[in-house]
């Protein structure tokens, strides 16, 4: 199982602004928005094209693209 970034990498990665801290952001901002379940669900749906999307270009890597899926997993509420 992959390990999430944490501590320093972490907070380099915010202040560079790469791919994947982008998207960790926007995982937590879209949950954070949503006001319901089935928008909730929609929007993650959307999350998960633009994550295979960024893996196929390879902007992030295959850890990345995991702890990307893993986390729309844990939130999503179906």
């Amino acid at each position: 199982m992959a390990k999430k970034k944490g501590g320093f990498g972490r907070f380099l990665g915010a202040i560079t602004g790469s791919p994947y801290e982008r998207l960790v952001k926007q995982i937590d901002k879209t949950v954070d928005e949503s006001s319901g379940d089935k928008a909730l669900a929609k929007a993650l749906n959307k999350l998960v094209k633009v994550v295979q999307q960024q893996y196929e270009e390879g902007t992030i890597d295959d850890e990345e693209h995991d702890l990307l899926i893993e986390a729309i997993e844990d939130v999503d509420p179906k």
